[in-house]
């Protein structure tokens, strides 16, 4: 059974291959265009070498051994040439040599990645020596920076910027999952950052969630202080069979919302609001003596109850008593001040 590290040097190699296979068509595309066709048959022989490769890889023909040192050699001699033609122009190209140590040192240890140095910095060192004495730079000028437009030899150029750039990035991400592994002390502080880092965005969501929660607040209290405004000029409790839709509807604002902002902001339904406005009603009318004139059933009715039932009941849950037992307090308290 395959090691966590195995298993991920086997993906790196596989999708590695890949990259290869992917760059060296593109490559030979652009070759065909070329007048001297020889580069672009090199690139259709090594394209077919890596998918041979791959399938060996696939089928596990290969040792792990032999599979990275057989496809990091194709890839430095099919690289090798191509950048002794373009470091002169471009510089930049040097770097596609970095990604060998990088892939070396997700198969063995530190040791075998400092000695591939030597042999990459010496190829590197006598690049200009080897370059002159096979006139690379010569052949690179005159097949493409003499035979194209600067903005197809720009395009060519920032392609292969690009490739370099995706092989690092690859290559370094697969060597980190690696590295974890193999240092505790490095797994342990990846480890201590993720979580400071997790804490971090915990903090600033509490933050945004509380910021978000002013806000809803902010807008819930002026939703209900139009209810209450529109409620006490309309008098619209009156009306026993007023309904929540007819309020949202006369507000233009969704029930939901002026359900919500009675209960959040008032902590009271809508009903409870509506025969709190009609029990205070109620007691307007009894402490006027209109009770006197009208019998009970008139009072409640006009203030939007329909029940008598429902009216003593919601009264005596408002002030304590029953509308009778409040009209007789009123009459003794009359009686008291005379």
């Amino acid at each position: 059974m395959l090691s966590t590290v195995e298993k991920i040097q086997q993906v790196f190699i596989r999708r590695f291959t890949l990259l290869m296979i992917v760059e060296s068509i593109i490559r030979f595309i652009i070759c065909l265009s070329f007048t001297e066709k020889l580069y672009a048959f090199i690139l259709a022989g090594i394209s077919v070498t890596f998918v041979v490769f791959y399938i060996f890889s696939v089928k596990g023909l290969l040792k792990p051994f032999h599979n990275i040192i057989l496809i990091l050699s194709l890839y430095f001699l099919s690289h090798y040439f191509y950048v002794m033609g373009a470091y002169k122009f471009i510089p930049i190209t040097v770097f596609w040599f970095l990604i060998i140590p990088m892939a070396l040192r997700i198969y063995f240890s530190n040791k075998i990645w400092i000695l591939s140095l030597l042999p990459i910095a010496a190829s590197i060192i006598f690049m200009p020596q080897v370059s002159a004495f096979v006139g690379i730079p010569s052949q690179y000028k005159m097949i493409i920076l003499d035979n194209y437009e600067l903005p197809t030899v720009e395009f060519i150029v920032n392609f292969f910027i690009a490739v370099i750039v995706l092989y690092i990035v690859f290559t370094a991400y697969y060597l980190w999952k690696v590295l974890i592994i193999q240092n505790p002390k490095l797994k342990m502080y990846y480890n201590l950052l993720r979580k400071l880092k997790k804490a971090d965005q915990d903090s600033i969501f509490e933050e945004d969630s509380k910021d978000n929660q002013s806000i809803r607040d902010a807008r819930l209290l002026g939703v209900y202080e139009l209810i209450i405004h529109y409620i006490e000029s309309s008098k619209c409790y009156l009306d026993s069979d007023y309904t929540l839709e007819q309020l949202a509807s006369e507000l233009k604002i969704h029930k939901n919302t002026v359900s919500i902002s009675l209960s959040h902001i008032g902590q009271i339904s809508f009903k409870g609001l509506l025969n709190k406005y009609r029990i205070n009603a109620a007691k307007d009318l009894f402490d006027n003596d209109i009770f006197r004139e009208n019998n009970i059933k008139q009072i409640y009715m006009g203030v939007g109850f329909k029940h008598n039932t429902t009216f003593n009941r919601v009264f005596k849950q408002s002030e304590g008593i029953t509308p009778s037992e409040y009209i007789i307090s009123l009459a003794k308290k009359k009686m008291n001040t005379m």
